[in-house]
């Protein structure tokens, strides 16, 4: 095919560019709190406002160009979470009941960092990965369980608390 027929575009690799999520909502409802990698940070932002439907503030916070859900609904900046030494290159909130307010991000630095939304620390780092971590996933079944993966394609199993583990290893190898 030739290249004046095509009307794909070419885009180069960026930094980012195997950031699995780099982006996501949390909270008790799935929807309180939303999370983004902003080099080696994480911002948190909170939908604020009087009647403000999840879908609203996701709209909002997702596309800041829309000027109707611009209208009606707002985001709180809620804070952020500092820790990693190089860029964030994926997060995931916890998704089981309890534990929502958790959060999982890796990073450049090859570790992932459990973090507490609520009192925005660190609680714990994980070790493991002996390159740049590039995805991580949160279990919706098992509370402290976690997966992630780096550039190399090793994916290491996590259990950071409760039954099964806990420490600042990874429970298995894929």
């Amino acid at each position: 095919m030739s290249r004046d027929s095509d009307d794909s575009i070419a885009i180069p690799g960026a930094p980012n560019w195997f950031g699995s999520n780099l982006a996501d909502w949390g909270g008790a409802h799935g929807s309180e709190l939303y999370a983004y990698a902003a080099r080696n940070v994480i911002v948190l932002m909170r939908p604020s406002g009087a009647a403000v439907s999840a879908t609203a503030a996701r709209a909002t916070l997702t596309t800041p160009t829309n000027a109707s859900a611009s209208a009606s609904a707002s985001a709180t900046f809620t804070g952020t979470l500092v820790g990693h030494s190089n860029r964030v290159t994926a997060l995931a909130f916890a998704r089981c009941g309890g534990v929502e307010h958790l959060l999982v991000s890796g990073s450049a630095d090859k570790q992932l960092r459990l973090w507490d939304t609520s009192s925005r620390r660190c609680v714990k780092v994980l070790k493991g990965h002996t390159a740049e971590i590039s995805a991580v996933s949160t279990s919706p079944i098992a509370a402290d369980l976690a997966v992630s993966g780096d550039r190399t394609g090793r994916v290491l199993v996590w259990r950071f608390g409760g039954a099964g583990g806990g420490g600042d290893r990874p429970a298995r190898a894929l």
